[in-house]
């Protein structure tokens, strides 16, 4: 009895000592954060002022229906019929295998049968030539969100081209295809067993197929499906507020399925020749942004942001496909800088960790013994599992067990790195300093401890994003500087030697380079076009290679 009592009064005591040590590091820190102006308390969910109803997005009862609540609408069954016809493996969408090219072979010198475009086999030349002439025979497609291959012409309008490659020994299948690999045939193994297929037609000869699952105007008349709705919302939009009625949560689902089907229909709209419907389809998507453009600071913010990223990124995406056609006109490159040219994600970012101890002091001292015992078991014990009685127990107990002093450490852990994140970039200045980001990113891998074991498991991830929206600012920035280059080629039948030739006309300053500040690296090409990129994370110019993450490059070669 006396030893159960002894034991019991010193495991009292470590926990009333490890509770002392980690609300002092706690307060502590709190004071530390409050000195430089770092908010710890999560400020409360004031509601905005009230508006009229007729200048309230959310009164319109549809815009209520389609984003607010966690129920299906109407809206959102319709986007995924959608997603479910475009779906590659959907068996209610039939698809075509077109043959695209015919490849024959023959000794160098060898007479050419008649409508053969005859080339040498090992000839640098050849494989663009090959590239253009297959395209040629296509004509012009583009791969939509699901990617599926969406062409203007109808299977039966394509005529296959006819190619005589000379060469002594005639080629295998699997080098045809490396001869072949380009941005219209990946060589993406998997990619290829679906879409493309090089059948041995003799000997010295193969078809070169494709499959197609429909032409863009086809996909416009599934999608037109969704005009009403498109309507409400266009109507909807032209008012000043947005203001949520009531408690209730957005639907955030849907934004992304919406934004891919809005890209999608502006692809379709670009490849048959109609811009301004494709540019009144990036104004709804650019429009549905308001309705996430959460506080950075707020609860909700780092998932707005992330929404309107991704809602963003399918947006350049759209004007990178229109500039690779030379589709858009000198009015419609202009309303599209404008609605490029105020978006801010380093500052979104920063705001977002600054407001990290927030986020600490609100969730973690009130969080339930189940929640702290799901976060220290973490993806090893819990995630996919069913909450059935044994995972509620063991995470429960978990919880219960750990000091709730250790938990207040974790909190200071978790706090000091937000703030380095938060600190590793200049809003202003649209920079990110990506030692500082990086560090911030390891801070709490530094010196593993129970003291630091939750910031160990999330700080990574959220280094993640500030690397991600550091890349995503930069496509913003290209895809401005990409808008006001081809206004220059517009007036000028050339684009200019360097990017300051655009100031003051067509922008009013170039932006630089998001890491480290220098300015964006930009060359006219021999082949008329331009290469355009940021150093990237590793912040060396490996030259703006194509297809590297090392650098990251406007896309230009679509063209």
């Amino acid at each position: 009895m006396l030893a159960a009592a002894v034991l019991l009064t010193l495991i009292a005591a470590f926990y009333t000592e490890e509770s002392w040590r980690g609300k002092r590091a706690w307060e502590n820190c709190k004071r530390a954060f409050e000195a430089k102006g770092i908010k710890v308390h999560q400020d409360a969910d004031i509601p905005p002022p009230p508006v009229p109803d007729d200048q309230n997005v959310f009164a319109v009862p549809e815009m209520r229906q389609w984003f607010l609540g966690n129920g299906p609408s109407d809206l959102s069954a319709r986007l995924g019929d959608i997603a479910d016809i475009s779906w590659a493996g959907d068996t209610n969408q039939p698809t075509t295998r077109v043959i695209v090219a015919e490849v024959a072979f023959s000794q160098p010198g060898s007479n050419s049968p008649a409508g053969f475009t005859v080339l040498t086999y090992g000839d640098p030349k050849a494989k663009a030539e090959v590239d253009k002439l297959i395209k040629d025979a296509v004509g012009p497609y583009f791969n939509d969100p699901w990617e599926i291959r969406l062409l203007v012409r109808r299977p039966e309008e394509i005529h296959p081209v006819k190619i005589l490659l000379q060469c002594q020994t005639a080629p295998s299948a699997k080098e045809l295809e490396q001869f072949l690999t380009n941005d219209f045939f990946p060589l993406d193994v998997e990619a290829h067993d679906e879409t493309v297929r090089i059948e041995s037609s003799s000997k010295t000869s193969y078809a070169v197929t494709t499959e197609v699952s429909g032409t863009a105007a086809e996909l416009l008349a599934r999608i037109a499906v969704l005009e009403p709705q498109f309507a409400v919302m266009r109507q909807a939009f032209q008012r000043p507020y947005v203001r949520i009625l009531g408690a209730d949560e957005k639907h955030l689902a849907v934004f992304g399925n919406l934004a891919r089907v809005l890209g999608t229909q502006a692809k379709c709209h670009l490849i048959l020749g109609q811009p301004d419907e494709a540019l009144r389809d990036l104004t709804l998507s650019k429009d549905l942004c308001r309705l996430v453009e959460d506080p950075p600071g707020s609860r909700s913010g780092m998932l707005a942001m992330l929404i309107r990223a991704t809602v963003t990124r399918i947006d350049i995406d759209v004007i990178a496909d229109g500039l690779s056609r030379h589709a858009w006109t000198e009015p419609q490159l202009a309303a599209l800088q404008d609605q490029l040219k105020n978006i801010n994600f380093v500052s979104d970012t920063k705001q977002a960790m600054l407001a990290g101890p927030a986020r600490v002091s609100y969730y973690y001292p009130t969080a339930s013994a189940f929640n702290l015992g799901e976060l220290y078991l973490g993806d090893y014990q819990i995630m996919g599992e069913k909450t059935n009685a044994w995972t509620l127990l063991k995470a429960t107990v978990v919880g219960e067990l750990v000091p709730r002093g250790w938990v207040y450490q974790n909190m200071v852990q978790l706090a000091n790195a937000y703030v380095a994140l938060g600190e590793s970039s200049d809003s202003a200045g649209q920079i990110v300093y990506l030692k500082k980001a990086d560090a911030a990113g390891i801070l709490p891998k530094s010196h593993p401890s129970i003291f630091n074991y939750l910031a160990r498991r999330s700080i990574p991830n959220y280094s993640h994003i500030c690397r991600n929206t550091a890349k995503y600012q930069t496509q913003v920035h290209e895809a401005l500087i990409a808008c006001a280059l081809e206004r220059y080629r517009l007036a000028h039948n050339a684009y200019p030697e360097t990017l300051d030739a655009l100031v003051p006309q067509y922008l009013a300053q170039v932006p630089r380079d998001i890491i480290g500040g220098q300015p964006l690296h930009y060359r006219r090409t021999d082949d008329g076009k331009f290469l355009l990129y940021s150093v990237g994370w590793n912040e060396t110019d490996d030259g703006g290679k194509p297809a590297s993450d090392d650098d990251w490059v406007w896309d230009d070669s679509r063209r």
